[in-house]
Formats: C-alpha cells, structure tokens, sequence
C-alpha cells in the first residue's frame, strides 16, 4: 500500500479447518532469467489485507509476506 507496488492476481485462497481465509497466494513473478516452472509463491496474511474492493486488494507488507514454493501435490510449504 505504502508504494503501490502490483504484486499479481490471486491465485489461491489458504483457510483454516473451521473455514475462516488465512490468507492469499499471489504467483511469484516471472522473468527472463528465471525458469518458467518457478514454483516460488507470495503468502499474504489475512490480517495484512487493508481493503478489498472490486479490481483491487490493498495489503500492508512491512516484512509480513512470506515467499513459498509448492509442491507437486499443491501445498504450501513455507
């Protein structure tokens, strides 16, 4: 929020067992010299997420992202 910085779409939603959002999951960014099987994802805390509105989610990152690779199963590991 603080730079305006586009960080990507959502890509997957992370919930608890009683089914309350954790989180979102942002694909990391590609570029020319990274693989295009990079499997590097942005976890954004729920509690980070500022608004959220219909073309746009306005987060706070001061060093609360984390960055996690998935697995060929699809789960997360930090």
């Amino acid at each position: 929020m603080a730079d305006g910085k586009e960080l990507g779409h959502v890509c997957d939603m992370i919930f608890t067992s009683c089914g309350r959002i954790t989180g979102l999951v942002v694909p990391g960014k590609k570029s020319f010299f990274k693989s295009f099987t990079n499997n590097e994802n942005l976890f954004i805390p729920w509690n980070n997420i500022i608004k959220v509105g219909s073309d746009v989610i306005l987060v706070e990152l001061v060093g609360s992202a984390t960055i996690c690779s998935t697995e060929e199963n699809n789960e997360l590991t930090p």
